[in-house]
């Protein structure tokens, strides 16, 4: 049976109905079994992403700063159907113990994951317990072992993107965007079909699709065309999913979340 690890991105999962519409996509292919997910993102132009929200909770140290983060994800789960109280009252006291601005910021991948996992029924994976770094590197070999082990256990499975732990457990991060490289190391680790990125754009353009409205996105390109793309300044991908894809020359499909009947970019050898 053929796997594909899918990536959604913080745009995907601004909201409850963004969360639906994800499960939707998800339950359409029996072949998307492992999920990655980053955390919610803006909802309109002058909304906070999450990730921001967290950050500024741990610098500033008010609690009081975290009442619209719980309330926003109290809101999803309760659309959606599930509770994540007690996840929420953990990742408060991860926050505001000490524990440091990189565990502060995973905790919208965490919560996204673990919401997910409750409406659909994928097992939940904690990504500090599956990607390893090393002396600020991935640790292959040990990244590799626990998500073999892990899959081989649950078939289907979700995991927050964005973070990882060292050598002492302690939570490290990808740069932001990183989620997207979360995703392409589990397709590389669990020698997946294909790596899925979903994101808001219908896929790779040759220009800014913002500022060049009416073009057609590319059908399929190369890692190196790919590479000139995202070094020119585009943000459809983060460019490190490219070493990852190339190692086992994986398949990276940008697909757009809010358009599922399009079949976006492939991107290969």
């Amino acid at each position: 049976m053929p796997v594909f690890v899918s990536k959604f991105g913080g745009t995907s999962l601004s909201c409850a109905d963004g969360f639906k519409n994800v499960f939707d996509i998800v339950r359409n292919n029996p072949d998307r079994r492992f999920i990655v997910l980053s955390a919610p993102g803006k909802r309109f132009n002058a909304d906070t992403k999450i990730t921001d929200l967290l950050i500024r909770c741990e610098e500033t140290g008010r609690r009081a700063d975290f009442t619209s983060i719980q309330q926003r994800f109290s809101d999803i789960a309760k659309e959606v159907g599930v509770s994540i109280e007690n996840e929420l009252d953990e990742a408060e006291e991860n926050i505001f113990s000490g524990a440091g601005k990189a565990c502060a910021a995973s905790r919208g991948e965490y919560l996204s994951a673990k919401i997910f996992s409750k409406m659909s029924g994928f097992a939940f994976l904690d990504a500090k317990n599956a990607v390893f770094f090393h002396n600020g590197k991935i640790d292959e070999e040990k990244t590799k072992a626990a998500l073999n082990a892990a899959f081989q256990v649950q078939k289907r499975i979700v995991m927050p993107g964005f973070y990882g732990a060292d050598e002492h457990g302690k939570i490290c991060l990808f740069p932001r965007g990183g989620s997207d490289t979360t995703g392409a190391l589990a397709a590389f680790c669990i020698d997946a079909d294909a790596y899925e990125n979903w994101t808001d754009v219908d896929g790779v353009f040759r220009s800014d699709p913002a500022l060049c409205p009416g073009q057609k996105p590319i059908d399929r390109l190369s890692y190196d065309e790919t590479g000139r793309i995202l070094d020119a300044g585009a943000a459809v991908l983060h460019p490190d999913c490219l070493y990852w894809a190339r190692k086992k020359g994986t398949p990276i499909i940008v697909r757009n979340t809010f358009r599922p009947h399009l079949p976006g970019t492939r991107i290969g050898p």
